[in-house]
């Protein structure tokens, strides 16, 4: 880390912060590099994030594409010439050449999306592609977004088994992790089938989009997909014990970063995956808040907060 960077960056932060409604301030943070410590150990996904977020903005800037999804009677070729058009407006010296090559890009990304979102239909699953999705994912069916191993009652009524019995709150656990409080209610030990791209998206009911989730991972994905899609302040706060007053973190922060990353992150080295076990959230700083910079994924072996993330489920209720 480069200290008299990373000042200077801060400084520019510090004036901006204090001024954020001044242009001059917002334009001299932005023209700062960011110091790669600043977006801590998962700056990929964060900037990968970030930049699919405003490719997206770019995109619907030069042709709104919720036109093409609703109207069926505009096609490719219109679609084509509009980002054509766009372009050579926005940029008059550009040669031609160089204008079809890019609005050839971009029409080819937005019409992919538009295609999907004419035809979104979630339709039912059968019996037959429920208990397909099951048996693929044994011997230890597991959330494919968290690691969270299925329970038998679960299991039983997925497969809607005769000998399956209603769950009710006796079932619930007494301690749940309180970055990621599955349990609270009966629905987030469920297995459910989630559309890894999402019906709004255009995701559709075939095999290859769908995966066996948690019903509190599914419910917190939603719709959702980057981590700009949440509010970027925490949500909360409560007293946990051996750790005093701590910010509870956006429960989708928690699961993109587990998901996406997949895998235990123990500094000395580990095995573990989403495949064969379940994944937690500890700060990559003990002192910082859980936030997307500073998050590090452990195992139940290596997680620094194992004997004290479990709190009682009623502590925790309100709190989401």
């Amino acid at each position: 880390m480069d200290a008299r960077t990373l000042a200077d960056y801060v400084g520019y932060a510090q004036e901006a912060v204090l001024n954020v409604w001044r242009e001059q301030s917002l334009r001299g943070l932005s023209h700062r590099q960011i110091p790669s410590s600043v977006l801590g150990p998962h700056a990929w996904l964060l900037e990968a994030d970030a930049r699919l977020t405003w490719t997206s903005w770019y995109v619907d800037g030069l042709v709104d594409r919720s036109r093409y999804v609703y109207d069926r009677s505009l096609g490719y070729s219109r679609l084509y010439a509009e980002m054509q058009g766009q372009l050579h407006d926005q940029n008059p010296g550009l040669p031609v050449d160089e204008v079809r090559m890019a609005a050839s890009a971009l029409s080819e990304l937005a019409w992919e999306d538009i295609v999907k979102r004419r035809d979104i239909a979630r339709g039912s699953l059968s019996k037959s592609d429920r208990e397909e999705l099951w048996y693929a994912a044994e011997p230890d069916p597991r959330c494919y977004l968290c690691g969270y191993l299925f329970t038998p009652l679960a299991r039983d009524r997925y497969l809607e088994r005769r000998s399956a019995r209603s769950v009710t709150l006796e079932d619930l656990p007494l301690l749940v992790d309180f970055t990621r409080p599955r349990g609270l209610v009966v629905r987030d030990l469920a297995v459910e089938v989630d559309h890894v791209t999402a019906v709004s998206a255009g995701g559709r009911s075939y095999l290859g989009n769908l995966q066996l989730a948690c019903g509190w991972c599914n419910k917190v994905k939603s719709n959702l997909e980057t981590l700009y899609d949440v509010p970027a302040t925490f949500a909360g706060a409560m007293p946990v014990h051996g750790l005093g007053i701590v910010s509870l973190p956006r429960p989708l922060w928690v699961l993109r970063i587990v998901a996406t990353r997949g895998r235990c992150e123990y500094s000395k080295g580990c095995s573990a995956t989403l495949q064969d076990n379940e994944l937690y959230i500890a700060p990559y700083n003990l002192n910082g808040m859980l936030n997307p910079v500073n998050c590090r994924i452990y195992c139940q072996e290596h997680d620094p907060w194992s004997t004290i993330r479990f709190i009682g489920r009623d502590a925790m209720q309100g709190r989401r």
